[in-house]
């Protein structure tokens, strides 16, 4: 076995960076994958939102509030003196919208009667505290 001096310590050392950079790539990958997931869910959340928005405005005679709030209209817009938004920023203030006007929740799927009947038989106010 005739290496030379120090050529085992490099060679382990060559061997800890490859397992080093395979695990930081794995960690990468699966951020990027759970992310994905994530921006999948909002976008469809968002959907769902602006869907039943539009209905049930629509139902009450409501004007629309903002072009993004209903979904035949969101692509629609010309105006560059709306704000962009964050599609999770998008999502709470449709959300918000719902809950505080038609006391409706999207993941339970039922406007409640009240705010109170809201607060007493819906979880929350977010997806994630219906899974739970």
């Amino acid at each position: 076995d005739r290496k030379g001096l120090g050529q085992d310590k490099r060679d382990k050392m060559i061997a800890l960076n490859k397992e080093l950079d395979y695990k930081v790539d794995m960690s990468d990958y699966r951020q990027r994958k759970k992310d994905k997931l994530l921006s999948t869910r909002t976008w469809r959340d968002i959907t769902k939102c602006q869907c039943a928005c539009e209905q049930l405005d629509k139902e009450k005679g409501y004007e629309q509030v903002a072009y993004w709030y209903w979904a035949s209209t969101s692509g629609d817009n010309d105006d560059d003196d709306d704000e962009d938004y964050e599609p999770e920023d998008t999502l709470i203030a449709i959300n918000d919208y719902l809950r505080s006007t038609h006391h409706y929740c999207i993941w339970c799927g039922i406007a409640f009667t009240d705010e109170s009947d809201m607060c007493y038989n819906c979880p929350g106010e977010t997806a994630d505290d219906h899974n739970d």
